[in-house]
């Protein structure tokens, strides 16, 4: 089944949005709720055509960020977290995380943390826990949970780095942490250090291209929260091992 999204199709900004259609896929009978891989398709639909109206110009950023935020409102209106069955409570998070309500994120993933069967799923519910942690101020808890992922196999480190330093601590920055989070940053730089790869994989040829550049952003990220913190000697430091390992890098 296919239907219009209304607000995708008719929101006035500074412009229209060209009509487009998003698959609604089996919509939920009366009495019954979306299942999580219906949720997570809507979703990245509702991303997809949002970030196409982007690139044209008929939506600025934060334009495409309210009405995505309206969308995956309407969607998880449709779900009852009660009745969602422990094994697919992380399809659910993120949904609910986007619409805006991140308590109800915060008691799923901490369901889909103790319900993660692969390390693979521990890893990513657990940093995904800790970034909805850290928007609700529960630092502590957020920094636990991604110290936790440390103990993963090193073929399960790849999302420590990215989720902390793109996710966790923007999230937590202003919260009077600022030097506990760059010695998180410092430490999720090692993490990613350890990180496995298979390099004749495209997965892991893009990951050691990127490897570099996101270990550099981490390192310089660190030294402005050291730097706010008032600890510039820390701060120097940061940026001495981020040129020391981009020095390290050339060499190869």
């Amino acid at each position: 089944m296919r239907r219009l999204w209304p607000s995708l199709a008719l929101l006035v900004t500074a412009g229209c949005l060209q009509q487009e259609t998003i698959p609604d896929p089996n919509e939920p009978l009366a009495g019954q709720q979306y299942s999580g891989a219906q949720v997570q398709t809507m979703v990245r639909e509702i991303f997809r055509v949002a970030d196409a109206q982007v690139r044209s110009g008929r939506l600025s950023p934060s334009q495409r960020d309210v009405v995505v935020s309206r969308e995956v409102g309407s969607i998880v209106a449709n779900v009852d977290p009660e009745k969602v069955r422990p094994t697919e409570a992380w399809r659910y998070g993120d949904a609910f995380r986007i619409a805006g309500r991140w308590q109800t994120a915060e008691r799923l993933f901490k369901v889909a943390v103790q319900a993660a069967k692969t390390n693979d799923r521990l890893v990513n519910d657990s940093l995904k826990l800790a970034r909805v942690e850290a928007h609700l101020g529960k630092i502590d808890e957020a920094l636990a949970h991604v110290r936790s992922t440390y103990k993963a196999p090193p073929t399960e480190k790849a999302p420590i780095l990215m989720a902390t330093a793109y996710e966790i601590v923007p999230e937590a920055v202003g919260k009077d942490r600022d030097k506990d989070l760059a010695g998180l940053l410092l430490e999720a730089i090692e993490q990613h250090s350890e990180t496995i790869v298979d390099p004749t994989s495209d997965a892991g040829r893009d990951f050691l291209k990127a490897k570099p550049l996101h270990i550099a952003h981490a390192y310089t990220l660190a030294a402005r929260l050291f730097q706010s913190a008032g600890d510039d000697e820390s701060a120097r430091k940061a940026i001495e091992a981020r040129e020391q390992r981009a020095s390290d890098s050339l060499a190869f």
